[in-house]
C-alpha cells in the first residue's frame, strides 16, 4: 500500500506543477479553473479506460493474426495502436470542448493548453503503472530510474502529443475556408503521428531518439507561445485603444495589460504591497480588458458570434468596478 501511494504522489503531483506551468503560458486569457481540472481528470480516468480497453481488443486482433511473431505484435501494439486509441481518447474531451465552448477558443494557446493539461492527466495515470512496475523489476532503484526518466527527462510527452492535437481544434475555430474541417484532422494526425515516432523509437532501441524528440518539441512549443503572444499583443492593443479613447482605461493601463512582462509584474506587485485581494483584483481588471479585447477581436476577424455586441457592452461595463476595486 506504501508504494501505491508513493507512486500516486510522484506521478500526479509534478503532473499537476507541469499544468499549471501550461496555465501560465496562456498569459492573456486563462480558462477557468474548473475546466482545467474536468480536462485534467478526463485524461487521468475516462481516456486512460477508453485507451485500455479498446487497446486490449485491438491486442487480440492483431496477435490472432500474426501469432507466430509474438514480438512483431507488441511493437505493432505500441507503435500503432497505443497511439491511435489513446490519442483519440483524449481528443474526445477536446472535441466536447469545441463544440460545447468554440466561442471561449479566442486564441491558439486555448486547445493547446486544454489538448496539454488532458495529456498530463493521461501520464499520470500511466506513471503509476510504470512506477509500480519498475518497483517490481528492480525495488527502490528501478522506482527512481522510472520516475527520473519518465517524469524529469521526458515529462511532456503526452503533454506535447495531445497538445498538437489541440492545437488543430483552435486553428478549426479561429481559421477560415478548409481549416474549419482540416484543423481538427491534422491536429489529431499529428499527435498520433508524434506518438507513433515516440514508441516506434523505444521499440527499435533507440532511447536517445526520444530524449532528442521530446526537448526538440518543447523548444517549438516555447517558439509558438512567444509567437502566439507576440501576435496577441498587438491586437489588444489595437482592440483596447477604442477603450482609451471611451475614458474607460488609461493608456498605461492599455500598456500594462497587453505586455506579458509589465502585467506579470504589476500582478505581482500587487501581491506583494497588497497581499491575495488586490493581486485578485489586478488579476480580474486585466482578465476582462483581455476578454473584452478578444471578443472584439473575433467579432471583426470571424463574425461568427451574433451574442458578441451584447457580451462587449457587459464588459465594458464591468471595467469600471473592476478597475476601482484593483486601486484600491
Amino acid at each position: 500500500m506504501g508504494i501505491f501511494l508513493a507512486a500516486l504522489v510522484v506521478a500526479f503531483v509534478p503532473a499537476l506543477l507541469y499544468v499549471l506551468f501550461f496555465r501560465l503560458l496562456d498569459v492573456y486569457e486563462k480558462e477557468p479553473l474548473w475546466f482545467i481540472t474536468c480536462a485534467f481528470a478526463w485524461g487521468a480516468i475516462p481516456a486512460v479506460m477508453l485507451a485500455g480497453v479498446a487497446e486490449i481488443i485491438g491486442s487480440i486482433v492483431v496477435s490472432s493474426g500474426v501469432s507466430a511473431d509474438p514480438g512483431s505484435a507488441q511493437g505493432i501494439g505500441a507503435a500503432v495502436l497505443a497511439p491511435l486509441f489513446e490519442e483519440g481518447a483524449k481528443a474526445l474531451f477536446l472535441a466536447a470542448f469545441f463544440f460545447a465552448f468554440r466561442r471561449q477558443i479566442d486564441s491558439p494557446l486555448d486547445g493547446l493548453v486544454v489538448g496539454a493539461t488532458i495529456g498530463l492527466g493521461f501520464a499520470a495515470s500511466e506513471n503509476v503503472l510504470y512506477l509500480l512496475s519498475g518497483y517490481g523489476d528492480g525495488g527502490l532503484g528501478g522506482f527512481v530510474f522510472i520516475a527520473i526518466v519518465r517524469i524529469v527527462f521526458l515529462g511532456f510527452g503526452h503533454a506535447l502529443f495531445t497538445g498538437v492535437t489541440g492545437l488543430g481544434f483552435s486553428y478549426a475555430r479561429l481559421g477560415k475556408g478548409v481549416w474549419k474541417v482540416l484543423g481538427p484532422i491534422l491536429g489529431l494526425i499529428g499527435g498520433m503521428a508524434l506518438h507513433a515516432t515516440w514508441n516506434g523509437s523505444l521499440v527499435l532501441g533507440q532511447p536517445l531518439v526520444v530524449f532528442a524528440m521530446h526537448w526538440l518539441l518543447v523548444i517549438g512549443m516555447i517558439v509558438l507561445v512567444g509567437f502566439v503572444l507576440a501576435n496577441e499583443r498587438k491586437w489588444m492593443r489595437v482592440e483596447l485603444y477604442e477603450e482609451v479613447q471611451y475614458g474607460l482605461i488609461s493608456a498605461e493601463e492599455m500598456r500594462r495589460a497587453s505586455s506579458v512582462w509589465r502585467r506579470i509584474g504589476t500582478e505581482l506587485g500587487a501581491l506583494f504591497t497588497g497581499g491575495p485581494g488586490s493581486l485578485r483584483a489586478k488579476e480580474r481588471f486585466y482578465r476582462d480588458m483581455s476578454a473584452l479585447a478578444s471578443c472584439k477581436h473575433n467579432l471583426r476577424t470571424l463574425g461568427d458570434d451574433p451574442a458578441a455586441p451584447a457580451e462587449i457592452q457587459a464588459l465594458r461595463a464591468r471595467l469600471a468596478p473592476d478597475r476601482q476595486r484593483a486601486q484600491l
